[in-house]
């Protein structure tokens, strides 16, 4: 039985709780045991262990690696991560709880936000890169500013950070 979650992620029906051994929630993850067990010595969470101290996960843990996963690629910090899954234990009551674990997502809200802002001034860089490069199709000249003393890639340079990736202005 399979369905999505609103984060699109798709659910299916798990093995009875903490049966999952590391190796099989790595091939689930598409992940390594290493990075398992990085997440875990981060405080991330702390799986049961078996008489003979191997790892077993169920399908919580599971889910709190997907969604960790899924922030990492973002490029959220685990730190911040870490810090939601802390916000909660050992409050005294629900209430203090409640705005513990409220202040830890407002935190992880306004540094995604800033995140946001700074990618979108990279894909406004890019844009005008794009538009600088392309006036360039059909140029004969040698691709330096010698040769080409008169390239808006050069002349505007300014316009686009991304272009210094690119361009020089002293070749």
């Amino acid at each position: 039985m399979e369905n999505s979650d609103e984060l699109g992620m798709t659910l299916t029906a798990w093995p009875k709780p903490a049966e999952l051994k590391i190796g099989d929630v790595a091939r689930m993850l598409d992940t390594n045991v290493s990075t398992l067990r990085y997440y875990e010595r981060k405080g991330l969470l702390s799986p049961e262990r078996s008489p003979g101290g191997t790892r077993l996960y169920n399908e919580a843990e599971v889910a709190r690696f997907r969604i960790a996963f899924q922030l990492t690629s973002l490029g959220i910090p685990l730190e911040d991560i870490v810090a939601i899954t802390r916000a909660r234990p050992g409050c005294p009551t629900g209430g203090h709880s409640s705005r513990q674990v409220l202040r830890a997502l407002f935190k992880l809200r306004e540094n995604i936000k800033k995140q946001r802002d700074e990618l979108d001034q990279v894909l406004q860089s890019m844009g005008r890169a794009a538009e600088l490069v392309s006036t360039c199709f059909d140029c004969t000249k040698l691709p330096t500013n010698a040769g080409c003393p008169d390239c808006p890639c050069s002349t505007q340079f300014d316009e686009s950070a991304i272009l210094a990736l690119t361009w020089s202005v002293r070749d």
